[in-house]
């Protein structure tokens, strides 16, 4: 059962190079009949990275922008043939949402067959796939989208973009390769916002729709 190989790999992930503390109930994972995989929340032993602090929040270093930087042209696709015109238009990454756990219209997400057909036709053609992640979770859905989530990984998405800030924290521990992007659900709008994500780890900010192009610089 492809929920139960997750299990096992959610709990593989978890005890390798970690130190533990408490994290999810298992009465979450219990409403879905399995046993708690996560019933500590792992805290890095290590790290190679200079700018991260052990016990606080990841302040990550990155470099300045380029000044002639090419931008990436970044497309919606919410059907098979909507990512084939998007890829074949030139688009460098393609954002959907895969059946649940997002914001996306419910006619307007990949079946997860798709999913994984579409991030091979991407990467074929040198392209992305980012999974919008982008929805409040509940308590009670914490072990099925985390699941979830690791199935969309599997095939081949190369972002999340998440909504919310507790589940970076839990992707950090579960998925710790996985690059996340900051939905503008999040409502970031100014620079003290954009710190905070940044200080979370999150790679990149979606900005809110409302920014100007002056609070964008």
């Amino acid at each position: 059962h492809l929920g139960m190989v997750r299990w096992f790999k959610l709990r593989e992930c978890c005890a390798r190079g970690f130190e533990t503390r408490p994290l999810l109930p298992d009465e979450v994972f219990a409403d879905h009949g399995l046993r708690n995989p996560l019933p500590e929340a792992p805290t890095p032993r290590h790290t190679t990275h200079p700018a991260v602090v052990l016990g606080s929040a990841p302040s990550l270093c990155y470099p300045p922008p380029m000044p002639n930087q090419k931008p990436e042209v970044l497309a919606p696709a919410g059907t098979p043939e909507a990512l084939q015109a998007a890829i074949g238009a030139g688009a460098d990454a393609v954002y959907l949402g895969a059946e649940k756990f997002n914001a996306r219209d419910e006619g307007a997400q990949l079946a997860m067959d798709d999913l994984g057909e579409a991030c091979r036709l991407a990467h074929a053609r040198g392209a992305r796939i980012y999974l919008t992640f982008n929805i409040l979770l509940k308590p009670a859905e914490l072990a099925e989208s985390l699941l979830h989530l690791g199935e969309c990984i599997d095939r081949g998405i190369d972002a999340a973009i998440v909504q919310d800030l507790g589940a970076v924290r839990l992707i950090q521990r579960v998925y710790p390769g996985l690059e996340i992007h900051g939905s503008t659900q999040t409502t970031v709008h100014d620079i003290a916002g954009a710190g905070l994500l940044r200080d979370l780890g999150v790679q990149r900010v979606v900005l809110a729709r409302e920014n100007t192009l002056e609070d964008i610089r």
